[in-house]
């Protein structure tokens, strides 16, 4: 058995010749061939570089560099960038996922003890492995212990501790907080003594005894040379707890390392976890995210509500152009996976509706209604193209190197 490396020097029409030799090969590759490589190289990128010598490396860049002078078609369009329309913020850092995240065996055993649930501190949470294109898997639940803090004069939403209060955290042992309670103690000792006066949420009991039981391993947490407490302020605090607006709104989510793109819609407030990227919709009223959504609704003649919006862009963000993309602008690292980065996210474009799109439009949104997901990424994918105006031989190129 034996790879077999085909180059294909053309000018402009003879790129089909790559695609029926590629066929014949494929045929043959069950009984005497491995693998097949085509290297479909510019005639005048070959001749500049005749003095390079023809090794496979060589070649390899001859590819990239045609099929980079397309992509700067895709990348030109008119529309929105991804970037414009989203804030893109990584998932939560617990720094001690033994300690927050729980499958439902885990899960079970500590709710019999802790009674966990009442505290509403328990969310549903999903790492890069759980996000499929279109779908998420949810397996685990995430202890999230802190609670959402509003600005007072801008309104800006944080997270701040769960257990914090005006005269600071009552799971703090390093205070005072209760006549009977003496700095000595056994913790446990003055966590009952604060549960008796009253000062621990009755809701957050359960919470509290857990943190507690496994106080000195989360309090020796060192993160950044500094301890957990002088990076989260607490001892019982996340590494990065992040930004609510990771739950705030429905969103998209993607694995931050993939082979191929695998985005999906994030409807239930479920938190991510550091492996995934979230693409949070930018929803300013005079924003681009919504001149999107009332050009659309002009063109369709329907409202476009922001779950609608969100599953058209994650048919682009599935679609073989995004994959065509992510392969050639995207950072590579090893095993043949892709980091999913401003880089690469700046690159894809919403196309910008236009009249002669209604019926590929209509058809792409009845397909997203009906949880049609392959068949709304192809009519994605061809709604790209138009709008890139690409020759017939530059699809074909483009198509078969996504193979």
């Amino acid at each position: 058995m034996s790879n077999v490396h085909i180059v294909i020097v053309h000018k402009v029409k003879e790129i089909y010749y790559s695609i029926a030799i590629k066929r014949v090969y494929d045929a043959l590759r069950a009984s005497k061939i491995q693998g097949i490589e085509v290297y479909i190289i510019d005639q005048g990128w070959f001749e500049q570089h005749t003095d390079d010598g023809w090794n496979l490396e060589v070649l390899v860049k001859g590819t990239r560099s045609t099929i980079e002078k397309i992509i700067e078609k895709l990348a030109n369009i008119e529309g929105y960038r991804i970037s414009e329309l989203f804030d893109e913020l990584q998932g939560v850092t617990t720094g001690s996922n033994e300690f927050f995240v729980f499958d439902i065996n885990k899960l079970v055993e500590l709710e019999e003890k802790y009674k966990l649930s009442e505290s509403e501190l328990l969310y549903d949470c999903i790492s890069g492995k759980d996000v499929k294109p279109w779908s998420i898997t949810i397996r685990k639940k995430i202890l999230f212990p802190y609670k959402i803090n509003a600005d007072k004069k801008t309104g800006e939403q944080s997270w701040i501790p769960v257990f914090m209060t005006e005269k600071g955290d009552v799971l703090d042992f390093v205070k005072v907080f209760v006549q009977d309670e003496k700095s000595d103690e056994d913790i446990h000792e003055r966590l009952n003594k604060r549960i008796a006066y009253g000062i621990i949420p009755l809701k957050l009991i359960g919470v509290a005894k857990y943190l507690v039981d496994n106080y000195d391993k989360l309090k020796r947490r060192t993160y950044e040379q500094k301890s957990i407490e002088e990076y989260a302020g607490v001892w019982y605090g996340f590494h990065r707890p992040r930004s609510p607006n990771i739950i705030k709104t429905p969103n998209i989510v993607t694995p931050r390392i993939v082979k191929k793109p695998r985005f999906a819609l994030n409807e239930n407030k479920v938190i991510p976890l550091d492996s995934i990227i979230v693409l949070v919709p930018k929803e300013n009223e005079d924003g681009k995210l919504n001149e999107l959504r009332q050009e659309l609704k002009n063109i369709l003649g329907s409202s476009i509500s922001l779950k609608d919006l969100l599953l058209y862009i994650v048919a682009i963000l599935n679609s073989k152009i995004s994959y065509i993309i992510l392969k050639t602008r995207a950072t590579r690292i090893r095993g043949g996976y892709y980091t999913i980065d401003e880089k690469y996210l700046s690159s894809i474009i919403v196309p910008k509706p236009r009249i002669e799109d209604k019926d590929i439009l209509s058809k792409i949104f009845d397909c997203l209604r009906h949880s049609r997901w392959n068949e709304a990424s192809e009519l994605a994918t061809s709604l790209y193209l138009k709008h890139a105006k690409l020759s017939k031989e530059d699809i074909e190129l483009l198509l078969s190197a996504n193979r």
